[in-house]
């Protein structure tokens, strides 16, 4: 699913607005998204579970005796799960120009328009990501503290010496 739909999906099931879904941090937003597909697995089971048994009581004879269970598998387990978070702040970096600016954490509607620019999922974004989405992304976590920048001047921030602290933040951020 595309972040788009994850934000419908999260606001239909938590009657949330759609702005309030995208205000979440990545690693919140995954983390309810997870959260609310188990429940609706714990939730559907009951009725899979009797179907299985229906099944069974239709196929089984003398010599084979089958469970619901092999043939609709068992109960959803709640997967590891992070602690859930809500983090709240900034984080630092020293751009190109060797002042310190400060990052908004990534969320929904940041991790969205990306999405829409590259017309490409957020996973495929950043296999082998290009020099031109880390500039998009720089650009969406500084325009929330400095909305009068531009990508010409996010390109000159962006340089060789940058690029690995940046990396490391966007993989905090999503902890």
């Amino acid at each position: 699913m595309r972040i788009r739909e994850y934000k419908i999906f999260l606001s239909r099931h938590l009657r949330i607005t759609l702005e309030e879904a995208g205000q979440l941090s990545p690693g919140d937003f995954l983390e309810m998204v997870r959260e609310v597909e188990h429940q609706r697995r714990l939730e559907q089971y009951p009725i899979i579970y009797r179907l299985g048994q229906i099944m069974c009581i239709l196929s089984n004879s003398k010599t084979t005796r089958r469970k619901p269970e092999q043939l609709v598998g068992r109960q959803p387990e709640r997967e590891e799960r992070r602690k859930m978070t809500k983090k709240k702040g900034f984080y630092s970096v020293v751009l190109g120009d060797g002042e310190v600016y400060e990052l908004a954490i990534l969320n929904a509607n940041m991790m969205e328009a990306l999405e829409d620019e590259y017309d490409k999922s957020w996973g495929e974004l950043f296999t082998n990501a290009r020099v031109k989405v880390m500039k998009s992304m720089l650009h969406q976590m500084l325009k929330p503290n400095y909305p009068e920048i531009t990508m010409e001047k996010v390109g000159l921030l962006l340089n060789t010496k940058v690029m690995p602290a940046l990396g490391k933040i966007i993989t905090d951020m999503s902890k």
